[in-house]
């Protein structure tokens, strides 16, 4: 029972991608739609900013920005904040059984999102809503897959190839 294990395992940890916060609005007057916010000051990052289930409608403080003047561009430059980061963990394991010297069985377990880590994404990577004047600005709408187990049984059998 002690012998004939196997275990993988796959560790992924990434810091989160830089974005940049856009104002919404072309107060500029350049018609290209893309102003940046204005950054009034304070902690940029909600306090509540470890979330712990989706949607998680606290990432960014949406009191420390603003849309930008008329006639001006904004001070937020590009990629001056952080998105969350992924932390994931998929592992296997296996217990090779020998059943004959040619036949033997694999009870195989494999586990993704082994520890069920909330990994937030959004329909940008994982950026939250980026501009000021959306709707649900500083949220992140969706999580990535919770923790997923799968069990097999697996019969192997040596074929004996003469020629």
């Amino acid at each position: 029972m002690a012998g004939n294990w196997d275990i993988t395992g796959i560790i992924t940890y990434e810091t989160g991608p830089p974005f940049s916060v856009f104002s919404g609005k072309d107060n500029s007057g350049t018609g290209l739609g893309s102003d940046w916010a204005v950054y009034l000051g304070g902690n940029p990052y909600s306090s509540t900013a470890a979330c712990k289930t989706a949607p998680c409608v606290s990432w960014l403080n949406p009191a420390a920005f603003a849309v930008n003047a008329l006639g001006t561009y904004g001070n937020v430059g590009k990629g001056a904040l952080t998105g969350p980061g992924l932390f994931n963990w998929d592992m296997g394991v296996f217990k090779n059984i020998p059943i004959t010297e040619r036949w033997r069985v694999q009870l195989r377990g494999e586990f993704f999102n082994t520890f069920n880590h909330a990994n937030f994404t959004s329909s940008s990577n994982n950026y939250p809503v980026i501009g000021v004047s959306s709707g649900g600005f500083g949220s992140i709408t969706t999580a990535g897959d919770p923790r997923i187990i799968q069990v097999a049984l697996k019969v192997q059998v040596a074929l004996k190839v003469v020629f």
